[in-house]
């Protein structure tokens, strides 16, 4: 799947991850073609599904890609190239 739609998108800054993060939502070589510098999940805390999946977690680990979850920083926001979490204030621009 990614093979046929990554070269169209090309590299990306942020990526909304799908799907809550899910264990099938990002697939490495998907994620690898697309190159984001920052992952944003929007997962519930302690939500029955266990989202983001650790599989997940790990794909955007294992390609130097950090991620920002809601369970984790609550509301996320971007303005311009800065980025923002309810519970920690503004990060790094990205």
């Amino acid at each position: 799947m990614g093979s046929k739609i990554a070269p169209l998108i090309g590299q990306v800054d942020m990526l909304k991850v799908g799907h809550h993060g899910s264990r099938t939502s990002s697939d490495p070589a998907f994620i690898a073609q697309i190159d984001p510098k920052l992952a944003l999940i929007s997962a519930g805390v302690n939500n029955r599904y266990g989202h983001p999946h650790e599989e997940t977690l790990e794909t955007f680990a294992a390609q130097g890609v950090p991620v920002l979850n809601t369970a984790d920083r609550g509301m996320i926001w971007v303005s311009g190239q800065q980025v923002f979490t309810q519970l920690t204030g503004a990060e790094a621009g990205h």
